[in-house]
């Protein structure tokens, strides 16, 4: 498992982008439908993973610096109409990958909604999670314009410590996949498939299964 502490760019830009693209980001839950905050904390949360693991794959040396910009401007862009359902593919030597953060180091499962798995499938999924002593109530408790002044000068006050957990990856087609059940306890909201995150193949192995399996 790779641990990567998140940087002050990284936290400011992805809580923007929460603030920003929160009415334009499909509910696809019950509680996200139920609890503006929760929705704001999920999107948050996902763009952490999401742009830590882009960091890390540069630094890795899994995508170039062009690549990565590349990705980054994608990544935060944001696309009006709350149909879409993921807007931005990460793409490496002609594999999808999917990065999959869960909001809280305690939960020990990858998640990945049904319908998304079997009708949107990536080739790789990558399971993140995120320790942090963060409160979503106080994190939240600010306006987007403020947020968005904030940003615009790169100045928060509260600059909290978080530490996103690369755990590793697994294939679509691998058989270790768990499909839920009714009244599922790992997935309460929506039918999903799931797997441990120590299950999955570790991380600093990707590079080599990309670049191989790509020759």
């Amino acid at each position: 498992m790779e641990k990567i502490k998140v940087d002050y760019d990284t936290f400011i830009t992805s809580l923007w982008f929460a603030c920003s693209s929160a009415s334009q980001t499909f509910l696809r839950t019950k509680k996200s439908k139920k609890n503006i905050n929760l929705h704001l904390w999920r999107i948050f949360t996902g763009k952490l993973g999401e742009y830590s693991f882009l960091k890390w794959c540069l630094d890795y040396g899994i995508v170039s610096s062009i690549d990565f910009q590349k990705f980054k401007s994608e990544s935060f862009s944001i696309y009006f109409g709350t149909t879409n359902v993921d807007s931005f593919d990460l793409v490496i030597k002609d594999y999808s990958l999917d990065i999959k953060t869960t909001p809280n180091h305690k939960n020990r499962y990858m998640i990945v909604p049904e319908d998304q798995f079997e009708n949107h499938s990536k080739d790789i999924y990558v399971g993140l999670s995120i320790k942090h002593k963060l409160s979503i109530g106080k994190l939240f408790n600010i306006s987007c314009t403020e947020l968005n002044e904030l940003f615009n000068k790169r100045r928060y006050n509260s600059f909290p410590s978080i530490v996103v957990n690369i755990h590793g990856f697994i294939s679509k087609d691998d058989p270790k996949w768990e499909k839920s059940k009714e009244n599922d306890m790992i997935c309460p909201e929506k039918k999903c498939y799931k797997i441990k995150l120590s299950e999955l193949t570790p991380i600093k192995e990707l590079k080599g299964y990309i670049f191989r399996n790509n020759i």
